[in-house]
């Protein structure tokens, strides 16, 4: 689609601008360039799970009491 509206550079310039954003590195898990992703692959118009409760993928699931022990230093 882009092809034939914007011209044959369109789909290139696309590939390369998400190649540059996923590159680059995020900066204290910001979720910057993974907005800028969306943007690019024209996800930004939808609301998914992930989008509510984050990328579970890199979550690591441990014991609830051992996470509230660290974190109140008991």
């Amino acid at each position: 689609m882009q092809r034939q509206v914007y011209g044959l550079h369109a789909p290139m310039r696309t590939m390369m601008e998400v190649k540059s954003v996923q590159q680059t590195p995020s900066v204290l898990g910001s979720r910057a360039a993974q907005i800028q992703r969306d943007i690019l692959l024209g996800k930004d118009e939808s609301i998914d799970a992930c989008d509510l409760f984050g990328d579970t993928s890199e979550v690591e699931i441990s014991n609830v009491h051992t996470m509230l022990a660290a974190r109140l230093n008991v």
